[in-house]
């Protein structure tokens, strides 16, 4: 996925949290304040899914991203999900060491 393509997705990402911060406790406190965003990187599909199967483990709120194929994928896409703001003590550990969106090589 190419650089703009990535930052739309994270766009698309935040768009998803305010559409649904009805279904999430500490939206206010998180839109009112610091508005944490962090962008990981999950290098395959495998890690990506074991993600997804620990937030639904611990009925963390999470949305999919997906993107509708004009542009790179041509075909609608999961390009990947958002976690609602939450404590970040909460955190799965399988989240957190994943390099984040400075540590990726683009060159």
């Amino acid at each position: 996925m190419s650089i703009p393509k990535m930052i739309i997705q994270a766009c698309h990402g935040t768009d998803l949290i305010h559409e649904h911060r009805h279904l999430i406790r500490d939206y206010r406190n998180w839109s009112c304040k610091h508005r944490r965003k962090i962008f990981l990187i999950a290098q395959n599909d495998e890690i990506f899914n074991k993600i997804i199967d620990k937030l639904k483990e611990k009925e963390i709120i999470f949305f999919k991203i997906f993107d509708m194929g004009f542009t790179e994928f041509f075909q609608m896409t999961c390009t990947g999900i958002v976690i609602a703001p939450i404590d970040e003590e909460k955190i799965p550990g399988i989240v957190k060491h994943l390099p984040t969106i400075k540590d990726r090589d683009f060159i």
